[in-house]
């Protein structure tokens, strides 16, 4: 949706721009080249996403309420709008691409069926019909019988003129434009434009080349009214006969007006930087070392380039969705399971999964009682991800912390009040069952694995050792 209405908001920018600026200037090529590269950056402009990076410090202690609410309230079920939209926008692409399928099939059978004699580089068939005269590629249709012979070479000229210099690729692209911008006005007003430039090529071009200019443009306004054209071809009747004749007229513009085309290119830069700017918060650790002195823990620093959210037992729904929409603008993949609230709203159970490219994670907890802060974080690039609570008291399944030199983790693995994840600075991870902690000027604690106690302690200097 957002690529759709950058786009239409890019292909109205020319099409005003050529009405207001360029569509009476007589640089025909130069106008056909404005409006073929107004389609193409309505495509490819909406891409674009210029960065701008900002510096984003965060504390590792403070942060973790992020999320902290009151409160749920239980919102009614209602009507999807955006999947209404989007299915009426498919329903419009099928109906009009089903119509240009057709179109091509017509012409294509009529091709096909009708005898052709080629002439140089071009093919020509006669036809039967009170069908405008019409070009396409090379392919060039009239009916012998509806003119006189002087006429006749007018009009084959004309349509000349249309086949070797591809205009049917203008035509095609006009009619994709209208095809995938279905409802957008302007895409219908551009396409019209984008062609009666063509026939005012074709006319000028063929004038030159005809002895007595007026006779052609008398054949203009004898053949003003328009029979039966096919949408998908370069026509020579239309509807603009009189805005044709009064090009034909009308003085060549002077070179310099050319320089108007460069006014285009403020406009453009102008919205790329008002809509296509992307905001990238670059994490500026805030080097800070707290203690605790109840249990004699050093919590440290967290890793930079990190992005964290926490859950409390008061988070709604909608701050989970919030979530999850944000996590997956970043690659990451969240999902909320088992939710149970208490009678004051506030979550008792709840089961996360998280995954990435690179990584996963999954949490779960349930009891009678308010959940503690959950912390889910992860690296810019999605090759770490965490869960678990954030800086509670031992017992209760939720430790975390990290050794000052980087060289362990401690952190709850889910799976029981005393079970964690010891994880090594070589990315080795290891389940124990934590035992005890002890604060006696050292900071030690006691892990037990199959059947082995160890214990680990954090000297002054911040040193993580070990000893049986």
């Amino acid at each position: 949706m957002d690529y759709l209405l950058k786009a239409s908001a890019i292909l109205a920018i020319f099409y005003l721009f050529y009405k207001i600026v360029l569509h009476k200037e007589t640089f025909f090529q130069s106008n056909r080249f404005f409006l073929l590269g107004g389609i193409i950056a309505c495509l490819t402009l909406p891409l674009i996403e210029i960065p701008i990076y900002v510096e984003q410090v965060i504390s590792p202690i403070q942060n973790f309420a992020i999320t902290q609410t009151s409160g749920i309230v239980e919102v009614p079920k209602t009507i999807n709008w955006i999947e209404i939209i989007g299915l009426v926008y498919l329903v419009g692409i099928i109906f009009f691409g089903s119509k240009f399928i057709l179109s091509l099939f017509s012409l294509a059978k009529l091709f096909i069926s009708s005898k052709r004699e080629k002439i140089e580089d071009y093919y020509f068939i006669k036809s039967n019909s009170n069908d405008s005269p019409f070009s396409f590629f090379n392919y060039i249709v009239y009916n012998p019988n509806t003119f006189e012979q002087k006429e006749l070479q007018q009009i084959l000229m004309h349509e000349k003129v249309h086949a070797y210099q591809w205009h049917t690729f203008d035509v095609l692209f006009s009619q994709f434009i209208t095809i995938v911008f279905w409802f957008n006005p302007i895409s219908w007003l551009y396409k019209t434009a984008l062609q009666q430039n063509l026939e005012f090529i074709a006319d000028a071009i063929s004038q030159e080349k005809i002895s007595c200019q007026k006779s052609y443009q008398h054949l203009l306004l004898k053949t003003s009214i328009a029979p039966n054209q096919f949408a998908l071809t370069n026509n020579f009747y239309n509807s603009l006969i009189k805005k044709r004749i009064i090009m034909l007229h009308k003085n060549h513009s002077k070179n310099t007006n050319q320089l108007k085309f460069v006014f285009i290119l403020p406009l453009l830069m102008a919205f790329i930087f008002t809509f296509n700017t992307k905001t990238i918060a670059q994490t500026v650790v805030k080097k800070t070392t707290t203690k605790d002195n109840n249990r004699g823990l050093v919590l440290v620093e967290l890793e930079e380039n990190m992005q964290m959210v926490i859950i409390t037992k008061d988070s709604k729904q909608s701050d989970l969705d919030n979530i999850k929409e944000s996590f997956s603008k970043e690659g990451v993949t969240v999902k909320f399971k088992g939710i149970k609230r208490n009678s004051s709203d506030e979550i008792t159970a709840i089961k996360i999964y998280v995954s990435s490219k690179q990584s996963n994670a999954n949490f779960n907890t349930s009891s009678n009682q308010p959940i503690k802060p959950i912390k889910i974080s992860f690296d810019e690039k999605g090759d770490h991800i965490s869960i678990g609570n954030s800086g509670a008291q031992h017992g209760d399944g939720d430790l975390h912390f990290i050794t000052k030199d980087g060289n362990h983790t401690i952190q709850s693995s889910g799976k029981g009040h005393q079970n964690y994840v010891f994880v090594s600075d070589d990315g080795k991870h290891e389940n124990h069952q934590l035992i005890e902690i002890k604060g006696d000027g050292q900071n030690v604690f006691v892990v037990k694995k199959d059947g082995d106690e160890d214990v680990h302690f954090i000297s002054e200097d911040g040193k993580e050792k070990s000893s049986k």
